[in-house]
């Protein structure tokens, strides 16, 4: 069977289960297409997974000390004078920041 966007990934299983909210709950894939769609569903869900297919694309990762922040309240300074002025945003950051190369920064402090 072939995947068609009018009846979605539901219309590759059989027999498919609806939550209390209303989300398709797929059953135990079978077939490899089943397996393949489950890991392609499983990956896009999936938000802090960064894929680098190839070593030579990967952006080098600048200095703790030379980074400067371009967005939100710290905007234009560097993560060492947040942390000096700022400590409880340094704390929130690692915890709620996914993006990069902020969130490999904190990850060294």
């Amino acid at each position: 069977m072939l995947f068609s966007r009018t009846y979605g990934i539901a219309s590759l299983f059989s027999p498919t289960t609806r939550t209390a909210t209303g989300s398709v709950v797929l059953p135990k894939p079978e077939t490899e297409m089943q397996k393949m769609v489950h890991l392609a569903d499983y990956l896009a869900s999936r938000k802090d997974i960064e894929m680098q297919f190839d070593d030579s694309e990967k952006e080098k990762l600048p200095s703790v000390e030379d980074y400067i922040l371009t967005f939100g309240k710290h905007s234009g300074k560097t993560l060492p004078q947040v942390k000096e002025t700022d400590p409880g945003w340094i704390a929130w950051a690692k915890e709620n920041l996914e993006r990069e190369p902020v969130k490999s920064l904190l990850k060294q402090m």
